[in-house]
């Protein structure tokens, strides 16, 4: 594994791996460490992206870090949409793409893509909060806290 460490992000706890060995960061002491683990990064693998936001991902992207995530996620759609990421099916898919994001200019490219890509569809407050809400409009389940967002 190289230098720069891949951050593999399952759940409540992140697993940065590194140089041969992986160290678990649980829980996350907030949102800007966080970011700075991501940041560091040279490759973010979500391994359960969340079904509305892909929230891990978005803050992955928005460093410049590329993402690796199931094809069967949202985290997927910002992949696509914004050409900074690989989608897998199975894992050794994962591990294909992870590896192909490890070249430094095919990351880098890919890294430059996800800064572009969040920051033109989520960059302020207001555009983060319309363009959340028409996710959770697309979503069938009543229970989306779509209030909290409103206010």
């Amino acid at each position: 594994l190289p230098e720069r460490p891949v951050s593999a992000i399952f759940n409540d706890h992140l697993d940065v791996w590194t140089r041969g060995s992986c160290n678990r960061v649980v829980p996350f002491t907030g949102e800007t460490d966080l970011g700075r683990l991501l940041a560091w990064a040279r490759v973010t693998v979500d391994l359960r992206p969340g079904r509305l936001f892909a929230r891990a991902s978005l803050i992955s992207l928005r460093y410049g870090t590329p993402i690796v995530v199931p094809e069967l996620s949202r985290a997927k759609q910002h992949a696509e949409d914004g050409g900074c990421g690989l989608w897998y099916r199975d894992g050794a898919e994962m591990l294909e793409g992870l590896s192909l994001l490890l070249d430094e200019s095919k990351g880098t490219r890919l890294g430059k893509s996800g800064a572009l890509y969040t920051k033109e569809h989520f960059g302020s407050p207001s555009l983060f909060r319309d363009r959340t809400l028409a996710a959770l409009r697309g979503i069938n389940d009543e229970s989306a806290p779509t209030e909290v967002l409103q206010g």
